[in-house]
């Protein structure tokens, strides 16, 4: 694979790109031939790590990744690595999926030539501020782990999201499934039929507002505290119910509204409790 790319790499003699992969082929051709040779004379077995190493002639890349990071660092110019530096600390993941935003950011990565703790830095920073976050809290990742290794949990953890969502359906739609609905404010004609609406009761004005704007109890009106404080509550409700009622005077309250009668049982009644304490 690593000599087929090689070998596409030609623009005429005398070309550096040509020069360069002219001097690889030829390393990779020589330890091909010195493997060639060593199964023959093995009865064709493959060689262990530690007899290649002994081989005269090894192989240029150690990885498809080791001859891609060699052809940047050789065609690379001081202005490339300065770009793809900008470009590093101006990406944002935002909204994309992540194999947009990963695709972006590993080319200018790489192209910056910086070490993983930079790598990282700038990771943890263009990423999804949720998803680094996750990264950090929940993966235990740090500063010191492979850039790839970040990569691979993203991964992970979205396929996962995927998972969760086939079998429990998306968080959002589960959210509005589970919401019960208003009940509806207009009674049904089939709710109502045969019902008569029910009036409100009038309030006295004169009894619990006069209180509350005088500062007095609503149970004995009296001031200096308030109705769940009332000492006297038990005796006042005797009072009213057993003498006091009994000695008001007689009126025709068949004259009366229920608003002027109200007020004069309780002005009779506040009168009485001065006389009769």
């Amino acid at each position: 694979m690593m000599t087929l790319a090689l070998q596409k790499i030609k623009k005429g003699k005398g070309n550096r790109a040509q020069e360069w992969a002219d001097m690889h082929i030829k390393s990779v051709l020589q330890y091909q031939v010195e493997l060639r040779d060593w199964k023959m004379a093995n009865g064709d077995q493959e060689p262990t790590t530690a007899q290649k190493a002994a081989f005269t002639h090894q192989p240029p890349f150690a990885s498809w990744v080791a001859m891609s990071n060699e052809l940047l660092r050789f065609f690379q110019t001081t202005e490339t690595q300065s770009k793809a530096i900008e470009k590093l600390n101006s990406i944002r993941q935002g909204t994309r999926d992540f194999e947009d935003y990963w695709m972006e950011f590993k080319v200018a990565a790489t192209a910056s030539q910086f070490d993983n703790a930079a790598i990282v830095n700038a990771f943890k920073e263009t990423v999804n501020p949720g998803l680094g976050r996750k990264l950090v809290e929940t993966a235990r990742l740090t500063i010191s782990d492979p850039i790839q290794i970040w990569a691979d949990r993203v991964t992970e953890f979205e396929c996962a999201k995927r998972d969760a969502d086939r079998q429990y359906g998306r968080t959002s739609d589960r959210g509005k499934q589970d919401k019960p609905k208003p009940a509806s404010s207009t009674p049904t004609s089939h709710g109502m039929a045969g019902r008569s609406k029910p009036t409100p009761t009038p309030r006295d004005e004169n009894a619990m507002d006069i209180d509350r704007k005088e500062g007095r109890c609503y149970k004995c009106h009296e001031k200096g505290h308030r109705f769940f404080e009332c000492p006297n509550a038990q005796e006042k409700k005797k009072v009213f119910t057993n003498r006091q009622l009994e000695k008001l005077p007689e009126i025709d309250t068949e004259k009366m509204t229920d608003a002027e009668l109200g007020s004069y049982y309780r002005k009779q009644m506040e009168d009485f409790l001065k006389r009769g304490k």
